[in-house]
């Protein structure tokens, strides 16, 4: 069996068409990389975000029950009145 060139042609399409998707297949690699990183950096972010937010609710609620303890004193001993 002779190879003709009809072959050879389709052989050379082919080893064409497998290094265009093997150059695609290694940039979807590296952006896939680059997402995960990303993503890595978004979870730590939003570890230290809710680590911040429970912080400040609690520096929150410590400043109201300040104020109520000011206002109710002020309020027990008259304090505007002087």
């Amino acid at each position: 069996m002779s190879l003709t060139p009809e072959i050879y042609r389709r052989v050379d399409q082919l080893e064409q068409r497998m290094a265009i998707a093997e150059e695609q297949r290694r940039q979807m690699n590296d952006a896939m990389k680059r997402i995960e990183a990303k993503v890595d950096q978004l979870l730590t972010a939003a570890a230290m975000g809710r680590g911040a937010f429970w912080f400040a609710t609690r520096l929150g609620g410590l400043v109201v029950m300040a104020l109520g303890a000011f206002g109710w004193a002020a309020d027990h001993f008259h304090w505007w009145q002087r």
